[in-house]
């Protein structure tokens, strides 16, 4: 179900966190603290151990791979997820590389590199959300991918139009997180958050009203 290109692309992500999390090992001492947390201005406001600096972020991104591969494979769509692939591929891809991203970064500052933790997480984050905004409109109902709302689950009417509205959707929001990024990053983080926010309640409320103008929901 999964392409072998992801497969490929998650295994380069998890070697290279391997390998960057033991070359910190040995360079580091073993007392040195881990940035774990950020504010919105990317000030650090918690620490970890080094054992949880080094583990936390390849454990979450292999975890999530094994759920992505379970629910693909027990799908009650299958021909619909299949249908929907590039956005499946692109979702485990994209989150894969926003996790070596962020473990890459955590452990660069851990060792004094120069590094803006959220230049890195907004600019990678708005890529993201336009690749996501350019295979929405692409995909087929399925409980895996997509905005899944009892309402677009139930009426593909629902479904096809709330995922162009949420395709044009992603993409502007993420074009305006990587404008943010590269001319006002304060408020990078906050448009994440703020848009994101918006665009789940907008998306919810337009899938209710697209179910409810099904011509064949009462068919």
């Amino acid at each position: 179900m999964i392409s072998p290109w992801v497969k490929r692309v998650t295994i380069l992500a998890l070697a290279t966190m391997a390998l960057a999390s033991l070359a910190t090992w040995l360079v580091l001492p073993a007392d040195t603290r881990i940035p774990m947390q950020y504010d919105a201005t990317g000030a650090v406001n918690r620490y970890g151990s080094l054992v949880e600096g080094l583990i936390l972020f390849p454990a979450i991104a292999a975890g999530l791979f094994v759920l992505f591969l379970f629910l693909a494979r027990n799908e009650p769509r299958r021909e619909n997820l299949q249908r929907s692939r590039p956005m499946l591929d692109w979702s485990i891809a994209g989150t894969m590389a926003l996790l070596m991203v962020l473990h890459l970064a955590t452990l660069g500052i851990a060792a004094g590199w120069a590094i803006s933790i959220t230049d890195l997480v907004s600019g990678a984050t708005g890529i993201f959300f336009v690749i996501l905004g350019n295979f929405l409109p692409k995909t087929r109902p399925n409980f895996l991918v997509g905005v899944r709302t009892p309402w677009t689950l139930s009426s593909d009417h629902s479904w096809l139009r709330t995922h162009i509205l949420a395709g044009r959707g992603f993409i502007g929001l993420g074009l305006l997180i990587i404008g943010a990024t590269l001319f006002t990053p304060a408020i990078a983080i906050y448009l994440i958050v703020g848009g994101s926010l918006m665009l789940v309640a907008i998306l919810t409320m337009a899938s209710w009203l697209y179910w409810r103008n099904d011509p064949h929901r009462h068919a």
